[in-house]
């Protein structure tokens, strides 16, 4: 792993890097410590691009469908492989769907609000207090908002630099 990480600095152009941003130093925490924070950092700070050939009932593979790492949890926690859960519809998500799918009304009225009120999006956009935003506040949001201030304080700070 260690000659993985100092390889890693090969692969990195940090004159196009974000500012403030240290692929090492991640890598590093996360191997090191093994908890849900650093890679929590890992995630906040990337974009996963994930290509599979789509498997139908026709070209249905279960080598693959044994390796699939992406996967359906479930109302009933049930565990169900992504290229799995549409090869057949019928034996999976057109099921799941009708055993579990209720209609939007009922379930608004069930919650007692809308859906588009429940959404994180909405919260942000009408500028609700922090104490009504759940998974906003999650410690890795914050640390990553920290980080995006800091990222633009230092550009500013920068750029100032360079007019004087």
């Amino acid at each position: 792993m260690l000659g993985v990480l100092c390889k890693l600095g090969q692969f990195v152009d940090r004159g196009k890097q974000p500012y403030g941003l240290n692929l090492a130093k991640m890598f590093s925490s996360i191997l090191l410590k093994r908890n849900f924070d650093s890679v929590g950092s890992w995630h906040v700070r990337s974009l996963f691009l994930g290509m599979m050939h789509f498997q139908d009932k026709y070209n249905e593979d279960l080598e693959r469908l044994q390796r699939c790492d992406i996967h359906y949890l479930t109302p009933d926690l049930r565990i169900i492989p992504f290229c799995a859960f549409n090869v057949i519809p019928e034996w999976y998500r057109d099921r799941i769907q009708k055993k579990f799918s209720i209609p939007v009304e009922e379930w608004e009225k069930a919650n007692g609000q809308t859906l588009e009120a429940g959404l994180y999006r909405g919260l942000m956009r009408r500028g609700k207090p922090e104490a009504e935003m759940g998974c906003a506040l999650s410690e890795m949001h914050k640390a990553a908002a920290e980080a995006n201030n800091d990222n633009h304080k230092g550009v500013e700070l920068r750029n100032s630099m360079a007019g004087a």
